[in-house]
């Protein structure tokens, strides 16, 4: 029997789906979305789908933008001047379909950029709201950073809503122009400032303030990297309304986060101004957005790595986790989590003390 590749926003897809979580997952650049969540009282859908999905683009605009939507995986991470695609060929090229499951989505893609092969794996457990992705890297040679890319999209209403990460070592604003106002892009963080807190980020008027709100600053892009604390569990867990979506990383892996905080400060084709309350929450071992040959320059402090190496003599797994969980009602915002011991789920706890239980297989993310 033929396995059935629907057409979701134009791009043919994979299903697949448990009784808690349908998604789909696009053939082309292999983005993730859209992902419904079945929680007890409604259905959810927080992974972004860009706003000119039905629109005619440039045919030399890259298979990422025409695609943009969910998360996506790159390698090598950013926009490298040698190399002909923005997040790499993983993220614009075509991934062959190898199975379908009950339970697991498995494509392959041999990058015409970086050449090798890149396996990945999407799957899903009966009982819980986590979804599972590895790629399996094979038959390249040297040091290459790459990254997640999830985008969420928040709700133009209610808010402002809650993030918070575990520990960082290390926070920054983007060092660079991240946008030109003389190309119809705009931002408000002040470049190259340290931070330590989200709560106080520097801002180009001389004003602080707080990354941990959201949507803000409307009308501009932002990009800042922040880099985890040496820990087993690295996260981020951004609170909506009645449920909290959160990834989950091995920091051996991703030492890095970038928060792309796009709303609205694009004012050039397709964007219009159009890609707002958005936050890209790329888990990443790269140096900000930059590239390979920047990443590879090691430009982080503390040793904070930004490549990793590869051998074509043995395959690199690397392995992600991307969740949601419903809060009751009472419960605040998420600002801590731990696993359990026994490494069957984590501990999600707000400001008060209180405390659930998610179930999850950390286990996955090689601790």
């Amino acid at each position: 029997m033929p396995i059935e590749t629907p057409v979701i926003a134009n791009y043919a897809s994979s299903k697949l789906s448990t009784d808690q979580v349908e998604l789909y997952l696009t053939h082309t650049g292999g983005h993730l979305a859209p992902v419904n969540f079945h929680l007890p009282d409604r259905t959810v859908s927080p992974y972004a789908m860009n706003p000119w999905v039905d629109e005619p683009i440039a045919d030399d605009m890259p298979n990422l933008i025409k695609v943009l939507r969910g998360d996506f995986f790159c390698l090598p991470f950013g926009v490298s001047d040698q190399l002909p695609h923005p997040h790499g060929a993983t993220a614009n090229n075509e991934w062959s379909l190898l199975s379908s499951e009950k339970n697991k989505l498995v494509l392959e893609i041999e990058p015409d950029d970086i050449g090798g092969k890149v396996t990945k794996e999407v799957s899903l457990r009966d009982g819980q709201y986590a979804i599972y992705q590895k790629h399996t890297i094979t038959g390249i040679e040297g040091s290459y950073n790459y990254g997640h890319h999830p985008i969420i999209e928040f709700p133009e209403h209610g808010g402002p809503f809650a993030i918070h990460t575990s520990p960082f070592i290390h926070g920054q604003v983007y060092p660079g122009a991240f946008e030109d106002p003389a190309n119809g892009g705009h931002s408000s963080l002040k470049e190259g400032a340290i931070f330590t807190s989200l709560d106080q980020v520097p801002m180009a008027d001389g004003s602080t303030t707080s990354l941990a709100q959201y949507p803000a600053r409307e009308g501009f892009e932002d990009l800042v990297l922040f880099s985890a604390a040496e820990q087993d569990l690295a996260w981020t867990a951004v609170t909506l309304d009645g449920y909290a979506w959160i990834s989950l990383k091995n920091p051996k892996q991703f030492p890095s986060t970038l928060f792309w905080i796009s709303n609205g400060g694009r004012h050039y084709q397709p964007w219009n101004g159009r890609h707002k309350n958005r936050i890209g929450i790329e888990d990443v071992c790269s140096y900000f957005h930059e590239g390979l040959d920047s990443s590879r320059s090691n430009k982080l402090p503390h040793g904070i790595a930004t490549t990793a190496d590869f051998s074509k003599d043995k395959p690199t797994e690397l392995c992600h986790i991307q969740m949601v969980h419903p809060l009751p009602g009472g419960f605040c915002a998420v600002e801590h989590i731990r696993y359990d011991s026994a490494k069957k789920g984590i501990w999600l706890s707000d400001a008060q003390g209180q405390e659930i239980f998610a179930p999850v297989d950390c286990s996955f993310l090689g601790y």
